[in-house]
């Protein structure tokens, strides 16, 4: 792992900066410091114009990270300057272009590991989760206290059906973070998968202990009370469910989170008419091919707990499938 790093402002460096070019207004500001990652020479070009998206600003980025690398002749600091913009480009959403910079960085030096967990993560927003996987168990083998890095992995295991490592992987990061409530919902998955409904319905209680309004916690409540014959509980729990996510999605049309979680909800409901619409607004927000993945998987997980008319499924997951097959919404 490097030791090195490239020379940062603080953020009260950084706010003078700026407040010096003309840059006060807080949310512009905002935007600089966490797009630049306080790199001074990344803050002086987006302090010049500081733009109006999300989009603006990557480009921004990449010319100053071009012009530092054409720079810089130093193999550490080119190398850390690439991984910084890969993980920036992974918020951005520009996949390919991430993937592009962490095989450049690793090309730098193939034993410096956060490039590999880049990488692995790039790798399985594309939808290439078993591609990901040996980069992602080569970043854990240097930080295997990373809950980022476990946490990553715990999905590609669960999305590839290796439900024993997506629980070990679940386990050792519940360890660190007990009421991490995504965590909780998660293994409550693989636990209804293994058929363990009892175990599941304790992580879901937990989850919504901690997090009463979690939507997801809720479906998943409302599955291991269907299972364990409780249908007056399990209807309650997605009532509840169904509540948030209306909310969720008035509230950001663009998120395709919400929407996926509204769709398996009315799948789980056999309501074909409310899982078409939902289908449409999450399909609407563009999800990258390895969410697509992702929720394709877990519909399929219904099926088989729910016994689903498989039919009826393969129908619903259609328009899924074929968004993936021309590459999805991020890719």
């Amino acid at each position: 792992m490097h030791q090195i790093a490239l020379d940062v402002f603080t953020e009260e460096e950084a706010r003078a900066l700026l407040a010096a070019r003309g840059v006060t207004e807080e949310s512009r500001v905002r935007v600089v410091l966490r797009r630049s990652e306080r790199l001074p020479v990344l803050v002086a070009l987006l302090a010049q114009r500081v733009p109006d998206g999300a989009e603006e600003v990557a480009d921004l980025s990449e010319t100053a990270v071009d012009l530092f690398l054409r720079w810089e002749t130093d193999p550490a600091r080119r190398e850390t300057a690439l991984a910084g913009r890969a993980l920036a480009r992974l918020t951005l959403g520009q996949l390919t272009e991430a993937r592009a910079d962490t095989d450049r960085a690793i090309d730098l030096d193939p034993h410096w590991e956060q490039p590999y967990l880049y990488r692995g993560m790039a790798l399985f927003s594309l939808g290439q989760p078993r591609e990901a996987l040996p980069d992602l168990d080569r970043a854990l083998r240097a930080t295997p206290d990373d809950p980022g890095a476990r946490a990553i992995r715990s999905e590609v295991h669960l999305l590839l059906g290796n439900d024993a490592e997506a629980l070990a992987d679940l386990d050792r990061l519940l360890e660190a973070e007990p009421e991490e409530a995504w965590a909780l919902v998660y293994r409550a998955q693989v636990r209804l998968m293994t058929g363990d409904p009892g175990e599941a319905l304790g992580d879901v209680e937990r989850a919504l202990a901690r997090q009463p309004d979690h939507a997801a916690a809720s479906v998943i409540a409302g599955v291991a009370h269907r299972l364990a014959g409780r249908t007056a509980e399990a209807e309650a729990h997605w009532a509840r469910a169904l509540t948030r996510l209306t909310e969720e999605t008035a509230e950001s049309v663009e998120d395709f989170e919400p929407w996926g979680n509204l769709f398996l909800l009315h799948c789980a409901r056999r309501d074909e008419e409310s899982a078409v619409a939902a289908r449409r607004g999450f399909l609407a927000a563009e999800p990258e091919p390895g969410s697509l993945q992702q929720w394709l998987a877990a519909l399929d997980r219904f099926r088989r707990l729910l016994d689903l008319d498989p039919d009826w499924v393969a129908e619903l997951a259609r328009p899924l499938q074929e968004r993936l097959s021309e590459g999805g919404g991020g890719a």
